[in-house]
């Protein structure tokens, strides 16, 4: 089994990886600027290894929270280790994850299913979990009950 090392010096082109703290500046979506504590700052340092909202993880860093950037190249660099997270974003296919601070999404195609606090929602493209259980209720009241003594109905709480 490869080392993380070997595998970055297979990216990089056998160069040796430069890895040092920096405090985030601003985050940009899947990039973010650090100031290094001894260097010049860094911009859009990546914060997964493609820019892009379709696919894989990304861990968005707390702005002024201290990470580790470790450098593929002079222009490029990644975000390897965070010490305070804001978000957690995870893209497998067509089901997206996401959690930050006290809520949390799944999202798969049209539905989500959201939990947030003493919370939790579901929905679809068509229907959300109250309006179906509204509907049940408006349903149940309206209907019908034939008993022996007559037709009557059902009362609900």
């Amino acid at each position: 089994m490869e080392l993380i090392f070997d595998i970055l010096r297979k990216i990089t082109g056998g160069k040796k990886t430069e890895s040092f703290v920096a405090t985030v500046e601003k985050v940009n979506g899947r990039t973010c600027d650090v100031q290094p504590v001894d260097k010049a700052p860094l911009k859009s340092v990546r914060l997964n290894a493609i820019i892009s909202d379709e696919v894989g993880i990304v861990i968005t860093p707390i702005k002024g929270s201290a990470v580790l950037v470790t450098k593929l190249s002079e222009v490029d660099s990644f975000v390897s280790l965070f010490s305070e997270i804001e978000k957690v974003e995870l893209v497998i296919g067509k089901t997206r994850v996401i959690m930050e601070d006290s809520e949390m999404r799944i999202i798969i195609g049209g539905a989500e299913v959201k939990i947030s606090d003493n919370k939790f929602s579901i929905k679809n493209s068509a229907y959300t979990l109250k309006q179906a259980w509204n509907e049940l209720i408006a349903e149940l009241k309206a209907a019908i009950i034939t008993t022996p003594s007559g037709p009557g109905n059902k009362a609900l709480l």
